[in-house]
């Protein structure tokens, strides 16, 4: 009887080994599929100036009651994406606009900042203001007509002051539509010129003239739904 017993014991005892050797936990695997993200071009630009007969090397000379050709617009050269663009002027002298100061007058100065002093304006800016006092800028939709260039076709619309908020940005300005608001310019298109020349005053001395610089730069941001353009604008040119 003790030998029965220790065979049944025996035999249970492998049917539970049995059971748990056989258990399976149910698993399956997908075939492979490789995502590949590639870097786009992103928002791309361009300055034109198509009737500026200057280049980054020589200037062109001024005298009082004339008018320089110059005629800034920007190119969205974005390959898809439309954009939000804006200009930021900066005026300035030459290091050396003294010495030619100097030597118109018969005197010598030290410097830009002496001559400004002399002439009674407080900086640089404000000194070729003065000068440029008669330029007309494109602030209005009817000041210029849209047209088809050599460099493109433009968008018609205008330029307005460029304001964060309740803050205007010194300089500054944000293309426009009809409705004032700000216009996405479609990749391949270009703004009108935000001014097609630069007039100097009638009542100035010619010995009270010195070379100066307009710089022009161009700010674009993709026309995403709900940006804010002035904003996005202004966060750009002060990045610089």
């Amino acid at each position: 009887m003790k030998k029965s017993k220790l065979l049944a014991c025996l035999a249970m005892a492998g049917v539970l080994a049995i059971g748990a050797g056989t258990y399976a936990i149910f698993s399956d695997k997908t075939v492979e599929r490789n995502n590949i993200f590639t870097i786009g071009t992103g928002i791309d630009g361009e300055i034109f100036e198509p009737n500026w007969e200057g280049t980054e090397e020589k200037g062109v000379e001024y005298r009082p009651d004339s008018t320089i050709s110059k005629d800034p617009q920007i190119k969205n050269n974005s390959d898809a994406e439309s954009a939000y663009i804006g200009i930021q002027l900066r005026y300035s002298l030459p290091k050396d606009a003294y010495v030619t100061y100097s030597n118109n007058n018969d005197k010598q100065y030290k410097s830009n900042a002496e001559v400004l002093k002399d002439l009674g304006y407080n900086n640089e800016e404000e000194y070729i203001k003065a000068l440029t006092a008669e330029t007309e800028f494109n602030l209005t939709l009817d000041k210029f007509t849209a047209a088809t260039t050599k460099n493109g076709k433009e968008v018609e619309g205008y330029w307005v002051p460029l304001k964060n908020g309740d803050v205007t940005v010194p300089n500054s300005y944000m293309y426009v539509g009809d409705n004032g608001k700000a216009l996405a310019v479609e990749h391949g298109m270009l703004t009108e010129p935000i001014f097609k020349e630069v007039k100097i005053v009638k009542d100035i001395d010619i010995k009270d003239m010195m070379p100066f610089e307009i710089h022009v730069q161009g700010y674009l941001v993709q026309s995403t739904e709900g940006i804010n353009a002035a904003e996005e604008l202004t966060n750009l040119m002060n990045a610089k």
